[in-house]
């Protein structure tokens, strides 16, 4: 009977430890992340799919929007400090003086050749902004 309760206790002990490491709050740059998981925003005609990576972590974002631009479209999200040049994504601030970090534009696996302020929102593209030391 001892055993068996030990091993109970023993169980519930485990799985408490499990659920606390499921579910602890995120650290790093996604501390003061908008938004952690896969999420939809916004109301509009066109779609923009929008992955946010950071330290060994990504999330999709799908944008409905009725902008013609991706940087407005984030701006209008509030996803962005800025449609033109920023430094915040997602709640996440990378300040270049301190880290040596900034956000890299990517359209379907690749560096963009212009802002997200000039970069039109097309079907069926992915949208990346990746954190990358300089």
């Amino acid at each position: 009977m001892k055993k068996t309760l030990a091993l109970s206790l023993l169980t519930v002990l485990i799985l408490a430890l499990t659920l606390t490491a499921c579910t602890q709050a995120p650290t790093g740059l996604w501390k003061d992340a908008t938004y952690t998981e896969d999420v939809t925003l916004g109301e509009g005609s066109k779609t923009a799919t929008v992955v946010i990576e950071a330290e060994e972590k990504s999330i999709t974002l799908t944008l409905k929007t009725d902008e013609e631009f991706l940087g407005p479209a984030l701006y209008a999200e509030g996803l962005v400090n800025d449609p033109s040049f920023f430094n915040t994504v997602n709640g996440m601030q990378l300040v270049w003086e301190d880290t040596h970090s900034y956000w890299e534009l990517r359209i379907d696996g690749s560096y963009a050749t212009v802002g997200a302020a000039e970069t039109p929102i097309t079907e069926g593209v992915t949208y990346s902004l990746v954190c990358t030391k300089g």
